[in-house]
């Protein structure tokens, strides 16, 4: 529930009261005066409290005063002038209205409705109010008019003051923002909770810049990764800091650059630049910084667990060893093949290396990083063919695994899959390679969910098909 105080002088604790019956958010109404005011509202902050309503001087001192909560003006109005007016011409006809910068357009509003010609006097604090009552007073002025504060100084130098007296509802209007603005606060801060998590979280070193240059984000992944503190640097310009990383130049020229190469602080790091822009403008620039080291080992890691689970293509170009004429040219085709992505049959009798040109082929491709699956066809039954090549749902067919199957073809995902004696293959099957090959997707045994994969297909047989 949402959590307001209101800071208001002791004569309209009343009013305030009355005004916040009609709200169920937890509303607790302190009386203070200006004196007070800045310490009630960082005890408030201390508390918990979302927002702190207050008025006039106090208001402004709140929020000038370095609180980490909003601060809410409750609205003085012409008639809340009109009505101090008419309570101090029964005093003196000439009468000063002292008033902060949030009460002058309703004073000045007045003055101009009115026709009358008192005396505004516009101040900013506590000590500039004593010292216009003071000044007045040897002006021979009786009545002064004002907030909560000119209660404090009017009687010491023989001036009656009128505070100006806030109506029911002003105040409900005042709470009703202070709503809006709690919430959208919590909101806020949600959003940026969440924001901190990520970045915080992040594998990535993460960087940011206001518009000027100035490092206003540097998380903990970028200070292990440049020894640097976050917060030694934390408002530093990031020239200052880092100048190899040049997110100054994004700043003026607008233009991003990802995953290049820079040597910083002795390593090498992998930097991707990339300003923010607002309306076309560019309003902060973030670095995303990767250890080049931490990349390589990482793919060290990936190939290694390929290599364990046999998903990998050993032999190349440079194992056909053959030097006749043909083997020659049926090395350049397949070189040839391997720059496109166009399905393979190879033909040739048992022995002559079918796979080892299948495998070649992947290493020469674009596919040469992904992994290379072989199937031999007629070494499998039909039943069981069909579920390895395309997987299966949970609970489709008896003993089937309870978790379901990934099929050869996800496996080969990016990659290449070798369909070996493609000509054993039964019809049926074939017809469900061949809608794989046009649509680019699988869909597993017993599920209603196509999977897209891309794959490049390479299949062999001992057989001539001219």
């Amino acid at each position: 529930m949402v959590k307001i105080a209101i800071i208001i002088p002791k004569d309209l604790v009343k009013v305030a009261e009355s005004a916040a019956t009609g709200f169920q958010e937890n509303i607790h109404i302190i009386e203070g005066s200006m004196e007070r005011g800045l310490d009630l509202a960082k005890e408030c902050e201390v508390k918990g409290y979302d927002v702190i309503i207050a008025r006039g001087g106090t208001q402004l001192l709140l929020k000038n005063g370095g609180l980490s909560i909003p601060t809410v003006p409750i609205p003085i109005t012409v008639i809340d002038i009109f009505n101090a007016v008419k309570e101090a011409e029964k005093i003196s006809e000439e009468i000063v209205i002292i008033a902060f910068n949030n009460m002058i357009t309703a004073s000045e509003s007045f003055i101009k409705v009115s026709g009358t010609k008192y005396q505004i006097i516009q101040v900013t604090n506590e000590k500039e109010v004593e010292d216009k009552i003071s000044h007045i007073s040897s002006k021979g002025i009786k009545v002064v008019i004002g907030g909560g504060v000119v209660t404090r100084y009017g009687p010491k130098y023989g001036i009656k003051p009128i505070v100006i007296k806030t109506g029911r509802e002003a105040i409900i209007s005042a709470i009703e923002e202070a709503k809006r603005i709690a919430i959208a606060t919590r909101e806020e801060n949600k959003r940026g909770q969440r924001f901190r998590t990520i970045v915080e979280n992040s594998k990535d070193g993460i960087i940011s810049v206001d518009k000027d240059g100035y490092l206003n984000i540097f998380n903990s992944t970028a200070e292990k990764l440049l020894q640097i503190s976050g917060k030694d640097v934390i408002g530093k310009h990031i020239d200052n800091v880092i100048p190899e990383l040049e997110l100054t130049d994004i700043l003026y020229s607008g233009i991003g650059e990802m995953e290049v190469i820079k040597n910083i602080r002795e390593k090498k790091i992998m930097v991707s630049n990339i300003p923010i822009k607002i309306n076309d403008e560019v309003v902060a620039a973030i670095s995303m910084l990767q250890d080049v080291n931490s990349i390589q080992r990482m793919e060290e890691k990936i190939r290694r667990e390929i290599y364990t689970t046999g998903l990998y293509a050993k032999y190349t170009f440079k194992d056909i060893l053959g030097g006749s004429k043909e083997s020659k040219e049926a090395v350049r085709i397949g070189k040839e093949y391997a720059k496109v992505n166009s399905t393979i049959l190879i033909e040739g009798e048992t022995g002559t290396g079918k796979e080892v040109m299948a495998q070649s082929i992947h290493n020469y491709s674009n596919q040469a990083k992904g992994p290379f699956v072989a199937v031999n066809c007629a070494a499998l039954p039909e039943n069981l063919l069909e579920s390895e090549l395309f997987g299966y749902a949970p609970g489709s067919f008896t003993g089937a695994d309870k978790n379901g199957k990934r099929g050869l073809f996800e496996l080969a995902h990016r990659g290449t899959i070798f369909l070996d004696e493609i000509s054993e293959m039964n019809p049926l099957i074939q017809g469900r390679l061949l809608r794989v090959l046009q649509e680019k997707q699988v869909r597993r045994i017993g599920d209603n969910k196509v999977i897209p994969i891309q794959v490049r297909v390479i299949t062999a047989t001992n057989k001539n098909f001219h």
